[in-house]
């Protein structure tokens, strides 16, 4: 079968993933979903490395190219999907090879230059600015980017490991959703205005009233429906998406 890989840089999983585990309730990421859809799903042991970026793609192949080895998929059919700094995993890891054929990516960071600038409109209305750069800057050099220093000291650290830098290479086409409320809407934004005039495939899906994680039942079905018609153009070759993925708001469902 075709494969969608779940990447997420700087986590191993001696166990299945939480999000994976039956009893889970979390719907932001439920690639368990996929299979029934026909689709293998590989969720790679990603440890971290001096820099976030480096030789992402290549180890994520590595374990492609193993499982195929076995038999298990196929190697010549890869998706990318991911949430958070999955989703930064999964566009870097695009930037980085063009053997990947499909990228969905939700609520991710792509510009690590202006992620410190980036407030969601909940917060805005509190008068949150000081806490969210405060918040932004220890995420970007001692948290998850590991970028060390602040972006002024380190310039090409951030460029080298900003998918949006590299946008360029991207050739995968792209699918971002981000939530209306997510501290990193104007991060997708930014990435799909770059990927747009670059004429690279790509669109942008806005899920009015959503966070960082989603939670209204109509958004959850819009964006499984959307992943999966992507997947499905793109990696199995079945024509356009029946839901098209636009850079309109789509509203919430009302009640059924």
């Amino acid at each position: 079968p075709p494969v969608i890989v779940v990447p997420y840089q700087g986590e191993s999983y001696p166990d299945p993933p939480w999000w994976m585990r039956r009893e889970s309730t979390s719907l932001s990421m439920a690639p368990q979903l996929m299979v029934a859809a026909g689709y293998a799903i590989l969720v790679p042991d990603l440890p971290p490395t001096p820099e976030p970026a480096d030789g992402l793609a290549h180890r994520i192949l590595s374990v492609v190219d193993a499982a195929a080895a076995e038999g298990l998929v196929d190697p010549e059919r890869i998706g990318l999907w991911g949430w958070s700094f999955g989703a930064w995993s999964a566009v870097m890891s695009a930037a980085q090879s063009p053997r990947f054929d499909a990228v969905v990516a939700l609520n991710g960071p792509m510009n690590f230059s202006t992620v410190i600038g980036d407030v969601g409109s909940t917060l805005r209305l509190d008068g949150g600015h000081a806490l969210a750069a405060a918040a932004s800057a220890r995420w970007l050099e001692s948290g998850q980017a590991e970028m060390r220093d602040a972006y002024w000291q380190a310039p090409d650290r951030y460029r080298r490991n900003s998918p949006f830098e590299q946008a360029d290479r991207i050739v995968a086409p792209t699918l971002l959703v981000v939530g209306e409320y997510d501290l990193m809407l104007g991060q997708s934004e930014q990435l799909y205005g770059a990927l747009h005039r670059l004429n690279r495939p790509v669109a942008l899906t806005l899920l009015i009233g959503e966070e960082h994680g989603l939670r209204s039942p109509g958004n959850i079905r819009l964006y499984y429906d959307q992943i999966r018609n992507w997947f499905d153009r793109y990696l199995m070759g079945s024509g356009g998406p029946a839901v098209p993925a636009s850079d309109a708001p789509t509203p919430p469902s009302g009640p059924d």
